[in-house]
């Protein structure tokens, strides 16, 4: 028996429409259920009776087709929940890593030095702190 599947694209659409598309039929464009107003979240609805989906959003805009970069998306059937993605679609895969930068916390007497990864995407930065144990 088929269950429905409910998989929200989180993206800041500029132009043109979002579209799935899945493993059953890569080109078929599954379009989406609900558009919030402001045109970031993007929700589909897709009935399977398969255990787990691939997927991948697309963008359909003037200037054609184009495809989120990275892997495909994979959503578990459970029947229950949404899946949330955050795709890109344009610029390059990689990142840097900066060079170490000081943390300086008010309730630790030293300071701890890091290495941030950046990604180049979206500017946005994965930091991995490491906090020593309390005692």
């Amino acid at each position: 028996m088929a269950k429905i599947m409910i998989i929200r694209v989180i993206y800041p659409l500029q132009s043109g429409r979002i579209v799935l598309r899945v493993d059953d039929d890569w080109n078929r464009d599954v379009e989406a259920a609900s558009v919030d107003a402001g045109r970031t979240a993007f929700e589909f609805q897709y009935a399977t009776a398969r255990p787990y989906l691939y997927f991948k959003p697309c963008i359909v805009d003037q200037n054609g087709f184009h495809w989120s970069k990275g892997s495909n998306y994979l959503a578990i059937n459970s029947g229950t929940g949404i899946k949330s993605i955050y795709p890109h679609f344009f610029g390059d895969l990689g990142g840097a890593i900066s060079a170490p930068i000081d943390f300086y916390l008010k309730f630790f007497i030293d300071s701890d030095q890091k290495n941030i990864y950046i990604q180049a995407l979206t500017s946005s930065c994965v930091c991995a702190f490491h906090f020593p144990t309390l005692r």
